[in-house]
């Protein structure tokens, strides 16, 4: 009888496992793919390699405001790029293999279902604990349409062999706008179509505008408030392979066009399938998520589960935090709840790396009025100095509120170049309590365009 078996090594999985590991924990992980999960090996980190590939671009048209000429072709190799992304994740994979074998963690290999309430079967064997937790992440949505099939979803997308000369990236969400800066970066003629009249939903409204106008500026067309209804094959063309001709018809009602490649970035949903939940009394919501308390317990009492399997916040960062308290918890078997993850007192701060970036902190203006008496908003819209160089339409919008009250900041919302880097740490101050004169009283770094932050009246 193992102590503790976690099911997935992913953000969430790999912490507990290493953590309680470190506590004197007997720990079993199981896990049938890259050790890493969603994050490492087909999300965050690829993904923000990619940006920053896709970046040089608008950098050459910067530097060309600057005086700097080229007299010869820049073009990018795409096999040297994948080659190179590839070596930086298995680095990865071995980094997080080899911490959690030093740990004291037995790493089994793939796909856990449960045969009882406290026993799993993984590639024949069958292992019983006293524990388990649950940490198998999301999987990819596609839209219910006819070819379907046809389109890559983000597990397909870092796999390409050449880039396509024509993209459709369907979805308004985090992976949609991403992608669609990528792709539109390395220039690849890309259309961008989403359900709604604008991206991000649940940012705030000023921003998922302003950044709207801003892709659009950079040439991205974009196709708001229209959805496919059909995707065709076209030609012998296969799933992926842009190397053939042919390409994919999708048919948006009215119109129809022809691309080298669909991508489906329509969200994400919890990885249950193949679990065998209901094996072990485990149960779900109907998008297939693990239904839990506040303190990742199922209605098991001997499976907890954590990070997106959970159908909650999808972020890394997240994921990890709640490992770090189910540890903390669990297995100090602590009664101390304040140390408990609780997204009502931790501020939830995120950035979108989509060109030009978005980050956020606390409250949106709508969220902000419904909750307060008086909310005093701050904007900067402005072009940052090196545009007054490049000619280019590049525009930032800073914008903070502050409940009038009490003076305290309740929401930052940042739109331009660094943004992710520049909210990291202005979210320290806004968690710790930070009040508009506290930003007044900060002296400005002149000149950036963080300087703005705390010179806003």
């Amino acid at each position: 009888m193992v102590e503790l078996v976690v099911i997935g090594g992913g953000s969430a999985g790999v912490r507990a496992a290493r953590l309680a590991a470190e506590q004197g924990v007997e720990v079993v992980l199981v896990e049938a793919s890259a050790m890493g999960g969603t994050c490492v090996n087909l999300g965050c980190v690829p993904k923000k390699l990619y940006v920053e590939a896709s970046s040089f671009t608008h950098q050459l048209s910067e530097a060309k405001g600057f005086g700097w000429r080229s007299s010869g072709a820049f073009d990018l190799n795409w096999e040297e790029l994948q080659s190179k992304k590839n070596a930086a994740i298995e680095r990865l994979n071995g980094f997080y293999c080899q911490r959690l074998e030093k740990a004291g963690v037995v790493i089994k290999r793939g796909f856990a279902r449960f045969t009882g309430p406290d026993t799993i079967e993984v590639a024949g064997e069958s292992i019983q604990a006293n524990r388990f937790l649950v940490a198998t992440g999301g999987t990819p949505k596609r839209l219910a349409i006819p070819g379907a099939e046809y389109a890559l979803t983000s597990d397909d997308i870092f796999r390409l062999e050449a880039l396509p000369k024509s993209v459709l990236v369907v979805g308004s969400g985090y992976i949609g706008v991403e992608f669609a800066g990528i792709f539109n970066g390395l220039g690849v003629e890309t259309d961008w179509a989403f359900r709604s009249a604008m991206p991000l939903r649940g940012f705030d409204e000023e921003i998922r505008a302003y950044l709207l106008e801003q892709v659009q500026a950079r040439g991205i067309n974009v196709l708001a408030e229209q959805v496919p209804q059909s995707i065709v094959k076209k030609g012998d063309v296969k799933k992926g392979d842009v190397k053939k001709g042919g390409g994919f018809e999708v048919n948006f009602g009215e119109a129809s066009k022809t691309y080298d490649l669909v991508l489906m970035a329509t969200g994400r949903k919890p990885n249950t399938q193949g679990l065998d939940l209901e094996k072990a009394g485990v149960e779900c919501d109907s998008q297939g998520g693990i239904i839990t308390d506040a303190f990742y317990r199922t209605s098991s009492p001997v499976i907890d589960a954590l990070g997106d399997v959970r159908n909650k916040v999808a972020l890394t960062p997240i994921a990890i935090e709640e490992a770090k308290c189910w540890v903390h918890n669990r297995v100090n078997h602590s009664d101390d709840e304040s140390q408990w993850l609780n997204l009502v007192q931790q501020q939830v701060v995120t950035a979108v790396f989509s060109q030009p970036n978005v980050a956020t902190i606390g409250l949106t203006q709508a969220e902000a009025e419904a909750q307060y008496d008086k909310v005093k908003v701050y904007k900067a819209d402005f072009r940052p100095l090196k545009h007054s160089l490049t000619g280019l339409p590049d525009r930032c919008l800073f914008k903070l509120l502050v409940d009038e009250k009490t003076d305290r900041i309740i929401g930052l919302h940042i739109v331009g170049p660094e943004a992710g880097e520049m909210m990291q740490g202005f979210a320290v101050a806004i968690q710790m309590g930070a009040t508009k004169a506290d930003f007044d009283r900060t002296l400005a770094i002149h000149p950036t365009m963080a300087e703005e932050l705390v010179t806003l009246v």
